[in-house]
């Protein structure tokens, strides 16, 4: 089963974002399809050379949706590192995945909080793949509710585009963001 993950990698040597995944990975490269868009850790580039993890470079921003659906995955995952930083993030991943009708395993932590498939370890991670993918009926009806939830937040909509004039226009806490407040 193809799986795709959508990440730029530190390459200064500190514990990236897949560094609690890897070795996983590694360990299943030749039961998944593993697909790397835009960067892969470091530490997997034998596989890459070898042909066991695919890479393809990152395209330019009006080609992306495009070079996703050509890539024809079924599944995407976001693995995090826990850190301030990660904790600062939009959950952008978990709305692209639902966007494209795609599952997407999310690493549990605040940013992915409305992530329906959710792992802590590396291993948590390949049986949320295993448990979305086996099972068609549950497969579809999870891209089914990832889409509708993607068209809640997506910016093709006047009112969630209003949310994000909102956000940028009116202070925190004001009485004045009905859009950001609704429910």
């Amino acid at each position: 089963f193809p799986v795709t993950i959508l990440v730029v990698e530190n390459r200064v040597g500190q514990r990236d974002d897949f560094f609690h995944v890897n070795e996983v990975i590694r360990k299943t490269a030749d039961k998944f399809q593993w697909v790397f868009l835009g960067a892969f850790p470091l530490s997997l580039i034998d596989l890459v050379k070898a042909g066991k993890v695919e890479f393809h470079q990152w395209k330019r921003l009006y080609e992306y949706g495009e070079t996703i659906s050509n890539l024809n995955v079924n599944m995407m995952v976001a693995p995090l590192q826990d850190n301030i930083f990660n904790r600062s993030k939009s959950d952008l991943k978990y709305i692209e995945a639902c966007a494209f009708g795609l599952p997407i395993a999310c690493q549990d932590m605040c940013t992915y909080s409305n992530a329906d498939i959710k792992f802590k370890t590396g291993d948590e991670m390949i049986d949320r793949i295993v448990t979305t993918l086996k099972d068609v009926d549950r497969y579809k009806s999870i891209c089914k509710k990832g889409r509708q939830y993607a068209d809640t937040r997506w910016l093709e909509t006047d009112q969630n585009v209003d949310c994000y004039v909102e956000l940028y226009t009116t202070p925190y806490g004001s009485t004045q963001r009905p859009n950001i407040d609704r429910k």
